[in-house]
């Protein structure tokens, strides 16, 4: 799964592809849209991420608008 973050929305999300299914989840956690076929177990350990690394997301998204290098976020590992 990739994970990209999308600074000039409204709201700040970050965007997950998967096998050509895409999913966008603000920065609370709640799926602001999704592909019908991205598999719910997931969309389960995405919003878990989320959840899990509001701050460091957060933090990224400020540094994306100063034009600074993102940090590394760690994945969830099950």
């Amino acid at each position: 799964m990739t994970i990209d973050m999308e600074y000039d929305l409204c709201i700040p999300c970050v965007h997950a592809r998967y096998k050509g299914e895409n999913i966008i989840i603000d920065f609370s956690g709640e799926i602001r849209s999704v592909s019908d076929d991205f598999p719910e177990d997931k969309v389960k350990r995405l919003v878990e991420w989320v959840n899990i690394h509001s701050k460091e997301i957060i933090k990224n998204h400020i540094r994306k608008g100063c034009n600074k290098s993102l940090n590394g976020i760690k994945p969830l590992l099950r």
